[in-house]
């Protein structure tokens, strides 16, 4: 019974043949490790391109909508201020009084630039 069990020699077996798998397959496993090593890092390039281009695009939109609204706002501005100088010489009745003179004070005020917009 102790002539047909050999530890020992099993074991520097599997040790021998794990170190001439590793010597005759060590191209192939560089070239696995090379592999994994150029996807990740190509990998981790892509995805910081991405959050700059994502990043790039979100600032355009905020900066497109902050123009937006500030025309916006100025556009309301005149249409307040086109509506108050209409109500300068409309009665409540509709009926239109003093037309000429109104006209006349709507253009010298346009001409000294404290009227934003006039629509006559």
């Amino acid at each position: 019974m102790s002539e047909d069990y050999k530890p020992v020699e099993d074991h520097k077996l599997n040790y021998n043949s794990a170190k001439s798998f590793l010597l005759k397959n060590r191209p192939v496993l560089l070239g696995i490790l090379t592999f994994t090593i150029l996807a990740c890092l190509i990998g981790i390039l892509a995805y910081q391109r991405f959050l700059i281009n994502k990043e790039g695009i979100q600032k355009e939109t905020f900066d497109f909508v902050v123009a937006t609204k500030e025309k916006l706002q100025e556009l309301l501005a005149q249409g307040i201020s086109a509506t108050k100088t209409l109500s300068f010489f409309i009665q409540k009745d509709g009926a239109v009084k003093d037309f000429d003179s109104v006209a006349s004070q709507i253009l010298a005020a346009k001409h000294r630039g404290n009227l934003d917009c006039y629509c006559i």
